[in-house]
């Protein structure tokens, strides 16, 4: 898998997404110093923002939330930090799952359009919602060919109630629904590029390394600026501190580390047992120790190349077991 394609999409894509939370901040009156301008002015059935009425009678609460997530500089910058990787986690697994045909079709384009599938179903009165509220939203912007926020509807709905994404993630907060992008469909949004970009192709869609990478790309970036912090003697804090220390463990070495120690433990006891032979990262007691292991094939997959590990035929349980790691480039 080449993994400088995945880099270069996860890079861009959270700069691209972060600038379409900023957006909306924007719209929504919250400035990066903190401060905030006119709130959204509760009315009988809706409100009234900037001079224009709108149906939505949650809005003003979750501006108030919103509102108060952002007091100064730094919280403006951690909430587009989170809303971001809020979005792009999520709309990740489901374009994973739809790859691998977990689901239907559902952020791919239409052939020939700019029309995700999940929308090009509920203009064909194809949906899952199920609250008179949303479901009048949804005809209401189909209606008026405002695909963007009949878009917004789907989605919210499919973060909240998509089985998969509840385990993983658990419902996305009320406020955090007025800073999804709006532009995800524009030539440079993001799912459009999700669709026609070639770094990520269908046979790395369908390897289990690839959320992980994707992962620690993503954040490569904001933990350059917490190492950077860490040289002008900047204390790190907690909201920090995932960057700079969730590194992604590529597969060959979790193979290397099961095998080696519950692999070992379960042949102590199971000796003729067929599972040995499928074990290409078990190291023999036979070599010697302290050598450096290094997967073969260039970090994709081959198995480790070892010596001089422990010559004991002592049960793994009852020795001291070393592990010497070099990182594949």
């Amino acid at each position: 898998m080449d993994t400088n394609q995945i880099k270069s999409f996860a890079k861009a894509a959270r700069l691209s997404i972060m600038q379409s939370v900023a957006n909306r901040m924007t719209f929504w009156n919250v400035q990066p110093d903190g401060t905030h301008g006119n709130a959204p002015e509760k009315v009988t059935g809706g409100y009234i923002y900037n001079g224009l009425p709108y149906d939505d009678a949650t809005v003003p609460d979750k501006w108030i939330r919103l509102s108060q997530r952002v007091t100064n500089k730094q919280s403006y910058l951690d909430l587009e930090e989170e809303a971001a990787y809020t979005w792009f986690n999520r709309l990740m697994v489901i374009k994973i799952m739809e790859e691998n045909g977990y689901i239907q079709p559902t952020l791919s384009l239409v052939e020939g359009t700019s029309t995700p599938h999940l929308l090009q179903r509920a203009k064909m009165g194809q949906h899952s919602l199920t609250k008179a509220a949303d479901i009048t939203k949804l005809t209401d912007h189909i209606s008026n060919s405002e695909d963007e926020q009949a878009l917004q509807v789907l989605l919210i709905h499919l973060f909240n109630t998509q089985p998969v994404l509840q385990v993983i993630f658990g419902n996305v907060p009320a406020y955090m629904d007025l800073l999804l992008p709006t532009n995800l469909l524009a030539a440079d949004g993001f799912l459009t590029q999700l669709d026609q970009n070639a770094s990520i192709t269908s046979d790395m869609y369908r390897e289990v390394e690839l959320i992980g990478w994707l992962y620690q790309f993503y954040i490569s970036d904001k933990k350059d600026e917490v190492f950077k912090g860490f040289k002008n003697n900047k204390k790190a804090r907690a909201q920090d501190i995932p960057a700079a220390t969730q590194i992604f463990t590529p597969k060959w070495i979790v193979k290397y580390m099961v095998e080696n120690t519950v692999g070992k433990i379960y042949l102590d006891y199971e000796k003729d047992s067929d599972l040995k032979a499928k074990m290409k990262y078990l190291v023999s007691p036979s070599e010697t120790e302290g050598q450096e292991i290094s997967p073969s094939g260039g970090g994709n997959g081959g198995g480790p190349s070892t010596s001089n590990m422990s010559t004991s035929s002592e049960p793994i349980h009852n020795s001291t077991f070393k592990i010497y790691t070099t990182s594949p480039s």
